[in-house]
């Protein structure tokens, strides 16, 4: 169970780290930590499992 930052992080440091640094110099810097943060250190699973029931249950067959 790691991390969505750290799975991330062995995926593409580069495009993190450049995330990283277009948010806290052009958007809001205070968005990345506490926020941001917060969400990198979810279980990858977790913050992939959400959406996919999301969509989901909005696409699924309806009875006629």
């Amino acid at each position: 169970m790691k991390p969505l930052g750290q799975l991330w992080f062995e995926i593409d440091n580069g495009s993190l780290n450049l995330v990283q640094a277009v948010i806290q110099r052009y958007i809001f810097p205070e968005l990345w930590d506490p926020v941001i943060v917060s969400m990198l250190l979810l279980p990858a699973w977790l913050v992939f499992a959400i959406p996919a029931i999301v969509l989901t249950v909005l696409f699924r067959r309806r009875k006629q």
